[in-house]
């Protein structure tokens, strides 16, 4: 399908959000709503090892749990605050050790060029994610998780970000969410 301008693009990414919605596949919580995770219902997210779980689908919404902004079409889904939770039911996962990859953009403004993630899985830290270069453009990051914190089918993980900020802060534009990273796709394989 072509379309003659970039807005009509954006309104069909809009209509598939709102049928997809509608359906009740997996929506992630709006700004507001990003450390209700006691209040939101817990959604089956069978995984394989193996697949690449695209952030730009709203699809994706169905492993986000607290501090999450929704999928954003052809962007990825920032993480908003201190804290991302990811959480995914593993297929075939126990007593292996696990590479996590993920492909995300870092918000580092000129003004705010470095900050830091803490990776953590069921409880313990994994992995130092250090972003220290202005720009826009996607980076990869991995995770080790060893066998020994996959002791049952879920495997939680948190993003603990370090300095999260909002562009309106820096004067970039409007947009008042307290952004680190945005994940664009992410892979969980055996090691």
């Amino acid at each position: 399908m072509r379309f003659s301008s970039l807005s009509q693009k954006r309104i069909l990414d809009l209509l598939i959000l709102i049928v997809v919605s509608s359906l009740g596949i997996g929506c992630g919580p709006s700004p507001d709503q990003t450390k209700t995770e006691s209040t939101r219902t817990e959604q089956r997210s069978d995984y394989n090892l193996g697949e690449t779980i695209d952030f730009t689908s709203p699809l994706s919404n169905a492993i986000t749990r607290m501090g999450w902004g929704g999928a954003e079409p052809g962007w990825g889904n920032w993480t908003l605050g201190g804290e991302s939770e990811l959480v995914l039911n593993l297929r075939d996962a126990l007593g292996k050790d696990l590479v996590m990859s993920a492909e995300v953009r870092a918000f580092t403004p000129t003004q705010r060029p470095r900050f830091q993630t803490l990776v953590k899985v069921n409880g313990s830290q994994v992995a130092v994610w250090n972003f220290d270069a202005p720009g826009e453009e996607p980076v990869q990051r991995e995770a080790i998780i060893p066998k020994s914190l996959v002791k049952d089918a879920t495997l939680r993980v948190i993003l603990d970000n370090s300095d999260p900020r909002s562009p309106s802060e820096f004067g970039i534009n409007s947009d008042t969410r307290k952004l680190s990273l945005a994940l664009t796709q992410m892979t969980i394989r055996p090691r």
